[in-house]
């Protein structure tokens, strides 16, 4: 028998909580598992976020307060849905992280027009140290 380190999401109405927890794994059919103390604190953790007691929630969780960040988003069902937190910030209202939530084709995009703006930066600080040869301009 083995045991080891997991986090566990659980989303209720505008929040996410991340959850560690400890996965069970041994030679039967029913691995891996939680402990029962586990099991009830993802329980315990969302009964909370569902009555909006994040303070209760925080004691066993990480907190993520849930925020639209595009007006014009695709409705799709849990089945298909993947999205990506790609952000985490203090929100100094209530003390509650915000985490930023989207879809994979667009963190993608994201990710390819920041390498392109980075190359555009390495070549700008070449032409002003003039590490530059070849071409001159018309």
């Amino acid at each position: 028998m083995s045991k080891r380190k997991r986090t566990k999401l659980i989303h209720a109405g505008r929040y996410v909580a991340e959850v560690d927890v400890e996965l069970i794994e041994d030679e039967t059919g029913w691995s891996p598992y939680l402990t029962p103390e586990d099991a009830f604190k993802l329980d315990d953790v969302r009964d909370a976020l569902l009555r909006g007691d994040l303070q209760s929630a925080s004691r066993l969780a990480r907190v993520f307060e849930l925020r639209p960040v595009a007006s014009s988003w695709r409705r799709t069902t849990r089945s298909n849905a993947t999205l990506r937190l790609i952000s985490c910030a203090p929100n100094m209202q209530n003390g509650v992280l915000t985490a930023y939530l989207i879809d994979v084709e667009t963190y993608e995009s994201l990710q390819h027009r920041m390498g392109l703006l980075e190359e555009i930066a390495r070549a700008e600080n070449a032409i002003d140290e003039g590490r530059t040869s070849g071409l001159s301009p018309p």
